[in-house]
């Protein structure tokens, strides 16, 4: 269980609290290629989990479709 609300009260505003949670915002944003195809593929590929590539099903050099036109190569080791 979780408490919504607390007794003590607030003194100062949680300015570190919301520094990290932009900072952690703008970090995602960049490393996604602010939505642009060529960045957020290469992101998907480098840092998203591929099954067959995980259970060593799918053959190395072997690609996985994205979208139309957009492939990612599975190597022979696994990115974990």
């Amino acid at each position: 269980m979780f408490p919504y609300k607390d007794e003590n009260p607030t003194e100062r505003p949680a300015v570190i609290t919301v520094a990290i949670i932009l900072a952690n915002v703008l970090a995602f944003i960049l490393v996604q290629g602010a939505g642009a195809q060529g960045p957020l593929a290469r992101s998907v590929c480098d840092l998203g989990l591929i099954p067959g590539e995980i259970l060593q099903t799918a053959k190395p050099g072997s690609g996985v479709a994205l979208a139309p036109g957009m492939i990612c190569l599975v190597d022979a080791v696994p990115k974990y």
